[in-house]
């Protein structure tokens, strides 16, 4: 066993739920007698909608952000024009979703800076067969879309946005997922809001609306079982990360718990058929713990954002290191604070001996993966930032003293 010295002192990651919230849920999963009452997730759709400044009916939630993808891009490629294209550094079942509806995908090379496709070379690609553009704030790093916006209404392409890791994020007064024909929220357990698992479907289109809904109609409820799992599994991921727990050994319960988690994420499998598992609702025991944590984001992300400006502050210049845009006008949510190190193993080693628990993104480059070779061009930013990319820590109660350790630690492998 690793000696005692190098337990860490911090976790990296702590479910976005609190103990209040943990009993109400499982209160509710154990004695709610009325689980399929759907009024609880009209109220929710009704004030996401209010929050993110689009009309009533333009939200529609879903069991996980994933199956958001999965529903805008079937409802939106129209009949010959078939092609999407997408950021290769993701995690393949997005990738997978837009397979299982019927697109087929076009990878481009992406922005280092932004971790996303550059916007001038999408419009430089886009042509007859392209029905659908999927681009992502990914880590929270929300960009203005709308000339591509524009420029894909002129063209009669499909703007989908995936703002899985950016909700509450806003870019000239706009809020992401709403400035193209489809967005996309995760209410996973690490997510700005989260239900133990969930996702949204924001559009501005009846009749996308229609459609999506048809689909979730046909969805059975979440099972009971299922979720009790879940909300088990985050009262128990969230007690052994309590820090003084943490710090007393509950890391060597905790590692492999979250690396599990990490590797599901990158389960890098084809899929043309949709999976019968993920065919199911939101229930309304989700929607109402969601329901009471919506006025809590913007307080949160400002504890980010001033954890990404201690960061910034004391890492910037670092040779070897790229550091993220550093934004205080709420364009960026900083769900971590993601850097890029030539150095990344060495580094994560060197991290470890000094007691960090730090992580790698759940992401991978789908163009190069044997997986999805029928789609497979040469992406070498995607292929760079898939292998230097690691995310520190910037969740509400991480301390700043965690912060300024995982600084001098960092400056101290540069300057070695």
């Amino acid at each position: 066993m690793t000696p005692w010295p190098l337990i860490p002192s911090a976790a990296r990651f702590r479910p976005r739920i609190t103990a209040g919230e943990h009993l109400a849920t499982l209160g509710s999963l154990l004695f709610d007698t009325n689980p399929q009452d759907g009024t609880r997730q009209a109220r929710l759709e009704s004030a996401l909608a209010r929050r993110l400044g689009v009309a009533d009916g333009a939200t529609l939630l879903t069991p996980h952000a994933r199956v958001a993808i999965y529903l805008a891009v079937k409802s939106l490629l129209q009949e010959g024009r078939q092609t999407v294209i997408l950021s290769p550094y993701t995690i393949p079942d997005v990738v997978n979703m837009v397979v299982c509806a019927g697109g087929i995908p076009r990878f481009l090379d992406i922005d280092p800076t932004t971790c996303d496709l550059d916007r001038q070379a999408v419009q430089a690609v886009m042509n007859d067969a392209t029905g659908a553009i999927l681009v992502t704030h990914l880590f929270g790093m929300g960009s203005d879309v709308s000339d591509l916006a524009a420029a894909c209404r002129e063209k009669g392409i499909a703007l989908i946005e995936n703002a899985a890791q950016a909700f509450g994020v806003v870019v000239n007064g706009r809020a992401v997922g709403t400035m193209g024909d489809a967005g996309v929220f995760s209410f996973g357990l690490g997510s700005a809001l989260s239900a133990l698992c969930g996702g949204m479907l924001v559009t501005p289109h009846p009749r996308v609306r229609s459609h999506a809904g048809a689909v979730l109609a046909f969805f059975p409820w979440m099972e009971r079982a299922n979720l009790l799992g879940r909300a088990g599994e985050a009262l128990l991921l969230d007690l052994v990360t309590w820090p003084w727990l943490f710090k007393l050994g509950s890391y060597w319960l905790v590692r492999p718990w979250l690396d599990r988690m990490a590797l599901e994420k990158c389960d890098v499998t084809l899929r043309s058929a949709f999976p019968e598992k993920l065919a199911r609702r939101m229930t309304p025991m989700q929607a109402q713990l969601l329901l009471g944590k919506i006025e809590g984001v913007d307080a949160e992300m400002r504890t980010r954002i001033a954890n990404a400006r201690r960061y910034h502050a004391g890492l910037s210049g670092l040779p070897g290191l790229r550091l993220p845009p550093m934004r205080e006008d709420g364009s960026h949510g900083y769900p971590h604070f993601s850097v890029q190190c030539e150095e990344r193993e060495a580094l994560l080693r060197h991290l470890g001996r000094a007691r960090r628990d730090i992580a790698l993104p759940s992401l991978v480059n789908c163009a190069a993966h044997p997986c999805f070779k029928e789609y497979a061009v040469p992406c070498p930013n995607a292929a760079t930032i898939a292998n230097q990319t690691l995310l520190l820590p910037t969740y509400p109660g991480y301390a700043p003293a965690e912060i300024d350790r995982n600084i001098e630690v960092i400056r101290g492998f540069s300057l070695r």
